[in-house]
């Protein structure tokens, strides 16, 4: 199901791979948080960007320009 909605493969891999020690049993060895996955590029700055953001605090307008103005950085390709 979740290959089906898009997720990407290390998410589904690792889904995986916790459904097996769960049903295994040895659900004590999964750690009560999961670390990052190092092998996953770091975040896009926008989209840290983005949650950063403080939308209810923003007009209509505001929020617009907002998206036009990071809709245009993405479009020149800015990268992390």
């Amino acid at each position: 199901m979740a290959r089906l909605a898009g997720l990407p493969g290390n998410v589904v891999t690792r889904a995986e791979e916790v459904l097996k020690r769960l049903e295994s049993g040895s659900a004590q060895e999964i750690p009560a948080y999961l670390a990052p996955d190092p092998t996953l590029p770091p975040p896009h700055p926008i989209l840290e960007e983005v949650r950063q953001m403080d939308l209810f605090s923003m007009t209509p307008l505001e929020a617009m320009n907002k998206l036009a103005e990071i809709k245009e950085r993405l479009k020149k390709g800015e990268s992390p």
